[in-house]
C-alpha cells in the first residue's frame, strides 16, 4: 500500500542532472507500509510502522530516521519520546541489520553519492537538513537547513561507547555499511554550528550508537549471504595468519612428570613459557569451575605456597621474581607499562568491552580510554596472555558479602582479566602479582592474599634433559 503525499509544488534544481524538476517529480513523499512490503520473507520486521521515503537521483532512501526496536538499539536519553522524534540510536552490528527486509544500510560511497547530489560536502549539509529542529549556534546562527530534497535530516545526537547519550539537537550522526578496520566503521555528520552547511565523514568504533537511514535494495535487513562468506573466510584467514605468526616467534619444551608440551618464547633474553602452566599440584590448584575443559583452556590456577614451594614448575624452570615481572613488561622501552598489556595479551580470547557496565569500562584506572574495545591486544611478542580468571579464597575477608560460611573460594574474572603470581613476598600472607585486563592497556603490578588462586608463567632457569630431570626427581621425591 503506497501514498502520495502532496508537497506544495515548488521548482527545484537536480544538481547532477542541471534542470528543472517538480516537487512531485523529485521530492514526493511516500508512505511505505512496510509490513505491506514484508510479504517476502520478512517475518513481523517493521512491525506494521510506516516510514517517509524520498528518492534522490534514482535512489529511495527513507526520509526519517530508523526507528525499530532491536538488537542493541537505543532511545536517546531511554525516553520514548526520542525515539518518536528522532529514531532509535544503534550500535554498527545491529545497524547492519536492523533495515526491513528490502531496505538496507548504505555503504559510505552511497552516502557520497547522496552528497554529491546535493551539492558536494561544503554545502550538502544545508539542502539534507530539516526545517525546524536544530538548535542555533550560540543564540545567533540557525542550525536549520533548507530541505532541498525531503531527506529531512534532524539532529538525533548519538550514544558514547561508555553508554552517554549527548548532542540531540546539535548534532546528527548516521552508520554508513563501510567498515574502516575490523573494530570501526564510517559515519556520516550533520551539526548546528559555524559550517552547518557541511556534511563529515569520519570513522568510529563500533559500539557507538548512531542513527540509521535505510536505502531500498536487494539485500533486504541482512547482510548478503555472500558478504558474511566473505567475511567469515576473512576471519579464518586473518587468525590463520596470526596463528602462522606466532609459530615463527616459538619454541616448546615438555614437561616430562605429565609429557604435556608447552610453547615458549624469547622476549628481553629470557625463556618465558607462552602459555600458563597446567601441572596438577599434590594441593592448592584448581580448574577455573573446577572444569578441566578451563584448565585446558587457560592453565590452571594456583595458591602461592602451590606456586612457589610445591614444585608447579617444571624443574629447570621457576617462578618469576617481581623484578623479572617489571623487565617484561619493560621491554616497551618509553612505553613500559603503559602499554605493556597491549603488547602482552592475545589478540583472540578476550571478552569485547561493554562500556559503562560496572567494573568493565572503557578507561584504564587512570580514566584514559584504552581504546581497544575488543579487549584483546597485539600478542607482539607471541606471549598470548588469555583471560583465565581467579579464585576468590574464603578467607574471611569477604564474609557475607560474597561466601556463605560453606564456601571453599569463589572463581571470578574469565574471559576479561588475568593474574600471575611472582615469587616475591609482600609480607607474611601476602605476595606481589601481575595483571592484566581487558579494559586497560597497562601491566599492572599489584599485592594479593597469598590463599588467592592465580596463573602461573614460569621463567627458564637451566636447560634439562629428560634423563637429568629423571635423576633431579629420584632425589626429591625417592622415585624416577
Amino acid at each position: 500500500m503506497i501514498y502520495i503525499t502532496a508537497y506544495p509544488l515548488t521548482q527545484r534544481i537536480n544538481p547532477m542532472r542541471k534542470r528543472v524538476l517538480t516537487t512531485t517529480t523529485v521530492a514526493a513523499a511516500v508512505l511505505v507500509t512496510l509490513s505491506a512490503l514484508c510479504l517476502v520473507g520478512c517475518g513481523d520486521r517493521g512491525n506494521g510502522q510506516t516510514f517517509k521515503t524520498i528518492e534522490i537521483a534514482g535512489k529511495t532512501w527513507m526520509a526519517e530516521n530508523l526507528n525499530i526496536k532491536t538488537g542493541n538499539s537505543w532511545c536517546y536519553d531511554d525516553a520514548d519520546s526520542n525515539c518518536v522524534k528522532y529514531g532509535r540510536l544503534y550500535d554498527w552490528e545491529t545497524a547492519t541489520a536492523a533495515c526491513p527486509t528490502g531496505w538496507r544500510l548504505p555503504t559510505n560511497q552511497e552516502w557520497e553519492d547522496l552528497i554529491a547530489t546535493a551539492g558536494g560536502k561544503l554545502t550538502a549539509g544545508k539542502k539534507l537538513k530539516s526545517t525546524s529542529g536544530w538548535n542555533y549556534y550560540l543564540d545567533l546562527l540557525s542550525g536549520n537547513g533548507t530541505d532541498d530534497f525531503g531527506f529531512s535530516a534532524l539532529p538525533g545526537g548519538g550514544r558514547s561507547a561508555y553508554g552517554h547519550f549527548e548532542s540531540a539537537g546539535d548534532l546528527g550522526y548516521w552508520w554508513t555499511a563501510t567498515e574502516n578496520e575490523t573494530d570501526e566503521a564510517y559515519y556520516r555528520s550533520m551539526h548546528h554550528y559555524y559550517d552547518n552547511d557541511s556534511v563529515h565523514v569520519f570513522a568510529a568504533e563500533k559500539e557507538v550508537g548512531f542513527s540509521v537511514r535505510c536505502l531500498r535494495g536487494d539485500s533486504g535487513g541482512n547482510l548478503s549471504d555472500l558478504d558474511s562468506a566473505k567475511r567469515m573466510m576473512d576471519d579464518d584467514e586473518e587468525r590463520k595468519k596470526e596463528g602462522e605468526r606466532i609459530e615463527k616467534l616459538s619454541d616448546y619444551f615438555i614437561d616430562f612428570r605429565d609429557d604435556r608440551k608447552y610453547r615458549t618464547v624469547t622476549i628481553g633474553g629470557e625463556t618465558w613459557m607462552a602459555e600458563n602452566l597446567n601441572y596438577e599440584t599434590c594441593c592448592g590448584s584448581w580448574c577455573y569451575d573446577d572444569s578441566a575443559s578451563n584448565c585446558d583452556k587457560y592453565g590452571r590456577l594456583y595458591d602461592w605456597t602451590a606456586a612457589m614451594y610445591y614444585y608447579a614448575c617444571p624443574p629447570g624452570w621457576r617462578l618469576p621474581t617481581r623484578q623479572e615481572w617489571a623487565e617484561l613488561v619493560g621491554v616497551n622501552g618509553k612505553m613500559g607499562t603503559r602499554k605493556a598489556g597491549v603488547a602482552l595479551k592475545a589478540k583472540y580470547g578476550w571478552d569485547k568491552i561493554f562500556c559503562g557496565a560496572p567494573y568493565n569500562r572503557c578507561e584504564d584506572s587512570n580514566g584514559v580510554d584504552s581504546r581497544r574495545n575488543d579487549g584483546g591486544g597485539t600478542d607482539k611478542y607471541g606471549f598470548s596472555a588469555l583471560p583465565g580468571g581467579f579464585r576468590h579464597p574464603n578467607d574471611g575477608r569477604f564474609k557475607g558479602l560474597i561466601f556463605t560460611k560453606e564456601d571453599p573460594g569463589k572463581f571470578a574474572g574469565i574471559g576479561n582479566s588475568v593474574t600471575w603470581w611472582t615469587d616475591t613476598e609482600y609480607d607474611s600472607g601476602n605476595a606481589h602479582i601481575m595483571s592484566l585486563y581487558n579494559f586497560d592497556d597497562r601491566a599492572l603490578d599489584g599485592i594479593n592474599n597469598k590463599s588467592s588462586g592465580y596463573s602461573v608463567r614460569c621463567l627458564l632457569d637451566e636447560e634439562m634433559d629428560e634423563e637429568t630431570y629423571r635423576l633431579l626427581r629420584w632425589q626429591r621425591w625417592g622415585k624416577r
